[in-house]
């Protein structure tokens, strides 16, 4: 998988009048570290929600994930917030709390209007990392791809200027896998039948088998050839119905491993498999 590099720079310009209420006028798409320790009671979460809300329309815009800041060296800036613009149809937007103003800016857009293309992963979280910086990651909803972003937000008020930089890269996982290539024995060969795409289920079937328990260093005999084979991580699988036709059971090839899966677990990965029901 090659390596996706991107960055690039927005420069926001604007001059502040009177209150502190300001709005960006741009064209917009709509964990910390040990050194970096959540901001006080000082100020708090509901703090950087109010600000939020009060310059930018609830109605339009809802927050997803929200984090203190308590960096000495950028003590004006309070919280990062993640947050989905509704009218856009993307997640992929933060706003960084600077004293008591809403800068905003969106890190990927859809590729086509109004269609969502990325969505958040769901073990990601927003996380500063210092000098103004954040990361977060998202996810191709078409290729299942998953990027990495670094957020570097700046300003400048003497002149006063807001500098973003958005860096990404696509990550290069050993555990990512792409899809499941599912067979069918039909008159003593292999047909293709399902090939599966979708993130959660390739995420259940990994969890089914991680979470199963093996019989190791054994050699099997099973009588006849199985009635599936799936691929999954450059690993073949092969799969027999058992007779009663409620379990499964599973020898991963060049292994010396089996196991005959819980009834309950037979169901759920048959249905995934293959789209059928599997006998209780």
């Amino acid at each position: 998988m090659n390596k996706l590099r991107l960055s690039f720079v927005i420069l926001l310009f604007f001059t502040l009048v009177g209150c502190s209420g300001v709005d960006e006028k741009v064209k917009e798409y709509p964990g910390d570290l040990a050194n970096f320790t959540q901001q006080t009671s000082e100020f708090t979460k509901e703090d950087a929600v109010a600000i939020f809300y009060e310059q930018h329309d609830v109605k339009n815009y809802e927050i997803t994930d929200l984090i203190l800041v308590n960096d000495e060296k950028i003590p004006e800036l309070k919280a990062v917030i993640s947050y989905f613009d509704k009218i856009e149809n993307n997640s992929s937007n933060l706003a960084f709390i600077y004293e008591d103003i809403s800068f905003r800016v969106g890190f990927a857009v859809n590729e086509e209007e109004g269609i969502r293309s990325f969505e958040n992963v769901e073990d990601s979280q927003l996380t500063y990392i210092g000098d103004g910086t954040v990361t977060t990651s998202i996810r191709n909803v078409k290729t299942n791809e998953i990027l990495d972003y670094k957020i570097t937000f700046s300003r400048d008020d003497s002149i006063p200027k807001t500098h973003f930089i958005v860096d990404s890269e696509e990550r290069q996982a050993a555990n990512q896998v792409s899809s499941v290539v599912v067979e069918e024995r039909q008159n003593d060969e292999y047909i293709l039948i399902k090939e599966i795409i979708l993130l959660e289920e390739i995420k259940t079937v990994i969890e089914l088998l991680e979470n199963t328990k093996w019989e190791e260093n054994i050699k099997v005999t099973m009588a006849g050839e199985p009635d599936y084979r799936f691929t999954l991580d450059s690993i073949n699988y092969a799969i027999w119905i058992t007779p009663n036709g409620n379990r499964l059971e599973v020898i991963p090839e060049g292994q010396a491993k089996y196991t005959k899966l819980p009834i309950e677990d037979s169901i759920i990965l048959f249905k995934i498999l293959t789209g059928r029901e599997l006998s209780r």
